[in-house]
């Protein structure tokens, strides 16, 4: 069988505004890099609709493992619960020294 050809290509600014890439620097840089797929047509990179799913795709993917190292590094909430005090994970020294002392003002 025949493969189907795409000829509706993209200009990176285009592509740009389509997808909420950062910046045609930053899409010029992954294609060049061989991260990102595209035509070189004349002196002008281009992409087909199928390039541009890879590229979605591609960014999808990065900003998972994004939020799931930023998920790694916060602390776990132990409860919720308003009858227990808060924890002072990841807070400054001064601020734990102001939430202690307004605890224990509400408490007497």
């Amino acid at each position: 069988m025949s493969a189907v050809l795409e000829f509706k290509t993209f200009t990176l600014a285009e592509v740009c505004e389509i997808t909420n890439a950062p910046s045609v620097d930053w899409l010029s840089r992954r294609i060049t890099s061989g991260e990102t797929p595209a035509v070189l047509a004349g002196q002008s990179w281009v992409m087909t609709e199928s390039d541009m799913a890879v590229l979605v795709k591609q960014m999808r993917e990065a900003g998972q493992a994004k939020l799931a190292k930023l998920a790694e590094r916060r602390p776990a909430i132990e409860s919720n619960s308003p009858t227990e005090p808060a924890s002072n994970a990841g807070l400054s020294p001064r601020t734990a020294r102001r939430m202690a002392r307004r605890t224990a003002a509400n408490a007497a």
